[in-house]
């Protein structure tokens, strides 16, 4: 097992305008929310050589790094019920390290949901890494398009949700991976939920990832208990985030059980 500390400062702001309706809508909120962070990670407690690896760029054990994030929120109000939701996001990211004990990334994010009705919606994913002087990696720049459906039922009381999509990876413009992703989640309770996501390689013909996830809902806190196989290697990890969001603990719990290395 590893043990990794660290820090992040965020600078958030948030800006608002209304504008009148459209079609089935009678009105509209655009919301603006630019941040920019700073993080920090110490080592971890064990050598570089022995860190489980579950990825060709799961590698990154120590680095400060600078993110950037512009959040474009699109609200809607349905003039026939008065239903109010997010009808549109655009999300730009951009994050740079600024040391890094193995490699230094420089990842770029452009991340769309459209969301014509409550229940249902399409999201597409574009993520660029590139990676820069790193021996043990294949290739230098990282390119993953994902593109899916989904489906909740927020407005009732027992919440279901899924989604169905594929992703595509491709390293120096040569296609690595093309998987199918397919999962689904249930409120139990008010406090329980449940939710379990796969993605099945059309190269490799078999499913190479599962994720499953056990949350519990407090009085002021959230705390989960997620379960990931990734290439062969489980990954136990405990989380605990404050429901206001003020303050948030990730990876509580962090036990790595890797049985061999990724290839790609």
């Amino acid at each position: 097992s590893a043990c990794l500390v660290g820090s992040e400062m965020c600078i958030r702001d948030s800006f608002q305008r209304a504008y009148g309706g459209l079609g089935k809508f009678e009105g509209f909120k655009h919301i603006v929310v630019p941040s920019v962070s700073y993080i920090t990670q110490e080592t971890t407690s064990m050598d570089i050589e022995h860190v489980p690896r579950f990825d060709d760029v799961d590698d990154r054990v120590m680095r400060d790094r600078v993110e950037t994030k512009l959040d474009q929120i699109f609200l809607g109000r349905n003039s026939v019920n008065g239903d109010t939701w997010r009808v549109a996001q655009l999300t730009l990211y951009h994050g740079y390290d600024l040391k890094n004990e193995s490699s230094e990334t420089h990842d770029i994010e452009i991340d769309m949901q459209l969301r014509p009705r409550p229940w249902w919606g399409f999201r597409t994913l574009s993520e660029r890494f590139r990676v820069y002087d790193n021996p043990g990696v294949l290739g230098n720049d990282y390119t993953r398009l994902t593109n899916y459906l989904f489906f909740n039922n927020s407005q009732y009381e027992n919440t279901w949700s899924a989604r169905v999509g594929y992703i595509e990876t491709t390293v120096d413009d040569v296609s690595i991976e093309r998987n199918v992703l397919y999962g689904a989640g249930y409120k139990l309770s008010d406090a329980w939920s449940v939710s379990a996501d796969h993605q099945y390689s059309l190269e490799e013909d078999d499913l190479i990832r599962q994720r499953y996830e056990l949350r519990r809902r407090l009085h002021m806190w959230e705390m989960g208990f997620l379960v990931r196989d990734r290439n062969g290697s489980t990954d136990f990890t405990g989380t605990g985030n404050a429901i206001n969001r003020v303050v948030s603990f990730l990876s509580l719990i962090h036990i790595s059980e890797p049985t061999r290395q990724a290839e790609i």
